[in-house]
């Protein structure tokens, strides 16, 4: 099962960052949740065949911004980093933005995509213990490659943006 491993010296806790913004190309998406992860896989692999007509070249970790969610699914933002220049126009409804900025808290996770909810659940937890005020923005970086890496397999930063 893929956890947060959380041991007497080590317990749950996010740690503080401050991110800066990177140039991205975005696009966005909506989702149901049983096909999350083959929708954010598809996604990401939309955003980098624009990036090479483009002629940009991909730096950096893919970012997925779910800016809005319930019950039945969540609307996304796939985010992927990139360098170069170019003159041309992003098609397909992607734009060139960058990524979120400012103070955030870092958790991780580590193992399947499906496991994820317990991650969340963790981190709400967390934040309600502390009485952290955020705005419900979850920004996940995957250090493994969503579409190239085992669904099963994945190390994910879980950014939670804060005042």
């Amino acid at each position: 099962m893929g956890t947060v491993r959380v041991t007497p010296d080590k317990p749950f806790a996010g740690e503080e960052i401050t991110l800066s913004p990177v140039p991205v190309l975005t696009l966005s998406g909506n989702a149901s949740w049983e096909e999350a992860y083959d929708k954010l896989v598809a996604t990401q692999k939309q955003v980098e065949a624009e990036l090479k007509r483009l002629g940009l070249t991909r730096t950096g970790n893919v970012f997925v911004v779910y800016t809005t969610g319930d019950d039945l699914g969540f609307d996304y933002e796939v985010q992927v980093p990139f360098s170069g220049t170019t003159t041309q126009k992003p098609q397909g409804g992607m734009k060139l933005s960058g990524s979120h900025a400012g103070k955030a808290l870092k958790f991780t996770h580590n193992g399947s995509f499906a496991d994820m909810d317990n991650t969340y659940e963790q981190i709400a937890n967390y934040l309600d213990d502390k009485n952290v005020e955020q705005n419900e923005l979850y920004i996940e970086q995957y250090r493994t490659d969503l579409a190239t890496a085992a669904p099963e397999a994945l190390v994910i930063d879980i950014l939670v943006p804060v005042p």
